[in-house]
């Protein structure tokens, strides 16, 4: 673990799941919700299903540890590619259930 993601779980309680390609920051709300915070994908691998399989295989290897039955993701409002986010968490499966200030929140049970 580097020095950052001990920062992070220290401060924020977020976790880092990663590959060659990208990588996915997220947090265990409980031991059924997994809220995936950020995810990261390297500009040549994008649009091939990268960030479909990084959220996939992330959510296998929590189930391992928790009884995850929801997967929750976020986009803020202030991001120049929100609306590009929106179709990717809808196309992940995710619909939103809440909006507070700037952020929409997503869900999907899995």
């Amino acid at each position: 673990m580097t020095l950052y993601e001990r920062y992070l779980l220290e401060r924020e309680g977020i976790s880092i799941y990663e590959n060659e390609k990208g990588f996915c920051m997220y947090m265990i709300e409980d031991i059924y919700t997994l809220f995936i915070t950020d995810i990261y994908v390297l500009p040549e691998y994008r649009s091939k299903h990268i960030a479909t399989n990084l959220a996939n295989e992330l959510t296998e290897v929590i189930k391992k540890d928790y009884k995850i039955t929801k997967v929750k993701g976020s986009i803020c409002l202030d991001d120049p590619n929100w609306e590009r986010s929106h179709i990717v968490l809808t196309q992940y499966g995710m619909r939103p259930y809440d909006e507070i200030y700037n952020m929409i929140y997503y869900i999907k049970e899995v």
